[in-house]
């Protein structure tokens, strides 16, 4: 083993030849995403408050979902599946910890794009990060009064498209293979729309890399259910959530929602 303060330094007999080694290439940084949008009704700024914690110290117990954000109550710390734990790094970014743990943004949207960014750190290739919008999953009986959600997951290689009509009561739209694989530890954009078109509901979902969005999948409900299209009902109260399924963990930050006509 060459001793670093040797380095550079001839000893023993003189060779014949000497061979000239080339510096290894420079490793080319990640590139820099933007920031997200401008005119967003809300955005998960109160991440980067300066304040780390989890749900227990950052938390306020009893909220409708877990744990409420004592920073920003449209940020609930859902004790559902795993139920956590929620590392907030209070610079921006929360770490989901558990299979099916999530967190909930108490923000009203039926016509809607969800802007979120993340980074994964998963285990198996069935790890992934589902997003969920238009959702009243927690409201009381009848089940037309608690539509579940429209949902995009996105996996290492591969995405889907559902529909939950109340809890537990899915309608898969399929999906198919991500323009590039993702790695673990890279940091990637998504937003997914869901929209009204003519009576359907349109929902697209795109992806950067680092170069810009590009769509990585698009579906459309052509038969949607009469308690996911009431939208007097999401007017008045409405969510959405960013979930981890898997053994994995995902880092994510800067959410936020466009609102549209």
């Amino acid at each position: 083993m060459v001793k670093p303060h040797l380095v550079g330094v001839f000893v023993g007999r003189m060779p014949r030849q000497w061979v000239n080694i080339p510096n290894p290439a420079p490793i080319t940084p990640p590139v820099q995403l933007p920031p997200p949008p401008t005119g967003l009704v809300w955005s998960s700024r109160a991440w980067a408050n300066g304040i780390a914690g989890n749900q227990l110290t950052r938390g306020i117990k009893n909220a409708k979902f877990g744990y409420g954000d004592k920073f920003d109550d449209h940020i609930q710390y859902s004790h559902a599946g795993s139920g956590g734990p929620y590392n907030v790094d209070g610079k921006g970014s929360c770490q989901i910890n558990g299979d099916r743990s999530r967190i909930y943004f108490i923000v009203k949207n039926f016509n809607s794009v969800m802007y979120i960014t993340f980074t994964p750190n998963w285990k198996t290739s069935e790890d992934d990060l589902s997003l969920a919008v238009r959702s009243r999953h927690n409201e009381n009986d009848p089940t037309t009064n608690r539509f579940g959600k429209y949902g995009f997951a996105i996996g290492p290689s591969q995405y889907e498209f559902a529909r939950e009509d109340f809890h537990n009561t899915h309608t898969k739209f399929g999906g198919g293979n991500l323009p590039q694989k993702l790695v673990n530890g890279r940091t990637y954009q998504l937003k997914f729309e869901c929209i009204n078109v003519q009576g359907q509901v349109g929902l697209t979902a795109w992806i950067n890399y680092g170069q810009g969005f590009v769509i990585a999948g698009r579906k459309l409900d052509s038969r949607p259910i009469s308690s996911g299209m009431n939208r007097p009902l999401f007017d008045q109260m409405s969510y959405a959530w960013a979930r981890n399924n898997g053994s994995g963990n995902v880092i994510i930050r800067d959410v936020g929602f466009q609102i549209l006509p």
